[in-house]
């Protein structure tokens, strides 16, 4: 995994700055609906918190490309 290039260019700063308005889910409403949060603000989120149950977010549409993943 240390070969793979993005294991060192990958920094939340990297990926923020390149995608500050990339919207990832976090979880979904009380009524089902999607709750998305900005990356660059993400970031901010994970460099400060110290929740017991942090946020993660995923991409929801991963794999849905048909292929098997």
């Amino acid at each position: 995994l240390k070969s793979w290039p993005a294991s060192s260019s990958w920094s939340f700063a990297h990926l923020a700055e390149r995608f500050p308005d990339a919207r990832l889910k976090c979880g979904e409403d009380d009524d089902g609906y999607k709750v998305k949060l900005r990356l660059e603000y993400f970031v901010e989120y994970a460099r400060r918190q110290q929740d017991d149950s942090p946020l993660y977010v995923f991409d929801a549409d991963f794999g849905d490309d048909g292929k098997p993943t």
